[in-house]
C-alpha cells in the first residue's frame, strides 16, 4: 500500500512540475495586447510643435500691397496622427495662429483707407485646425522619417487688430516729432472664418509648410464699398517638431 502510495504522490509532483514548465516557456511576446500602441511609427503618435511663416504672394487687386518679410505668421500647437498602413496616416493638428500683414504706404493704398501712415499692419489672432494624410517614404524604424501631409484646414479669426502709427510734429524743436500709435480692434470687415489647403513636407522633425487659403478675409460689403482687393493667400514657412 506505501509502495502505491509513494508512486501515485510521485506522479502528482511530476504533472504539476511539467505543467509549470509548459507556462514558463509559453512564447506571450507575440501576444497583441504586449505589442507598443504609441510611438512615432507606430499605430498613435502626437506631439507639440512651433512655426514660422511669411506671405509669399502678392495681394489680389489694387490697393492692398505689402511689406514681404514683414508680413508673417507664427503658431504653436499639436498634431496626432493615427497609422492606417505601412506608408498611410490619417492626422488631425489644432494649433493658435498669430498673422501679421504690413501693408505697404504708397498713393495706391485702399485697405482699410487712403491715408498714408508711418506704418500699418493688421493682427490676427486665430484658433487653427487641419485633417490630413500622411505619405511615409523610405524606411523609418521608430522614428518618423520622410513624408508629405495634403490636407485641409479652417480657423476661427477671435481676435483682429488694425494698428497704425504717425509722426505728429511736437513743440518747436527742430526735427521734434512724436510718434502717434491707434489701434482698432474687431474689425467688422474681416470675415471670422477661412479654409483652406494646406501641405507640409519633412524629415523627422523638421517641416517645410505651404498653406493656401481658399476664403476671403475682407467681407462681401467691404469689396462691393471700399475696394475688391485681397490679401495674399499663400504662406509658407518652417516647422520644428517638439519631439526627438
Amino acid at each position: 500500500m506505501r509502495k502505491y502510495l509513494f508512486i501515485f504522490l510521485m506522479s502528482l509532483s511530476f504533472s504539476a512540475a511539467h505543467s509549470q514548465t509548459v507556462l514558463m516557456h509559453e512564447d506571450v511576446s507575440k501576444l497583441d495586447i504586449l505589442k507598443p500602441k504609441y510611438g512615432q511609427n507606430m499605430a498613435n503618435f502626437d506631439h507639440w510643435y512651433v512655426d514660422f511663416g511669411f506671405a509669399a504672394q502678392q495681394s489680389e487687386g489694387k490697393g492692398a500691397d505689402i511689406r514681404y518679410g514683414f508680413s508673417h505668421s507664427f503658431s504653436v500647437g499639436n498634431r496626432y496622427k493615427r497609422k492606417i498602413a505601412k506608408f498611410l496616416a490619417l492626422g488631425v493638428d489644432v494649433s493658435y495662429l498669430y498673422m501679421v500683414y504690413d501693408i505697404k504706404q504708397n498713393t495706391e493704398k485702399l485697405i482699410p483707407d487712403n491715408i498714408e501712415h508711418k506704418t500699418e499692419k493688421f493682427r490676427l489672432n486665430t484658433l487653427y485646425g487641419d485633417v490630413f494624410f500622411r505619405f511615409n517614404f523610405g524606411r523609418r524604424g521608430n522614428i518618423v522619417g520622410k513624408f508629405l501631409d495634403l490636407g485641409v484646414y479652417g480657423d476661427w479669426g477671435f481676435s483682429n487688430k488694425h494698428l497704425t502709427i504717425d509722426k505728429v510734429d511736437f513743440g518747436n524743436l527742430p526735427n521734434g516729432y512724436k510718434e502717434v500709435k491707434m489701434v482698432h480692434r474687431n474689425l467688422s470687415y474681416f470675415n471670422d472664418l477661412n479654409y483652406g489647403l494646406v501641405s507640409r513636407i519633412g524629415f523627422n522633425r523638421y517641416v517645410v509648410f505651404a498653406t493656401y487659403r481658399v476664403s476671403d478675409f475682407f467681407s462681401k460689403e467691404f469689396k462691393n464699398t471700399i475696394a475688391d482687393v485681397e490679401l495674399p493667400r499663400l504662406t509658407v514657412g518652417f516647422q520644428i517638431g517638439l519631439h526627438k
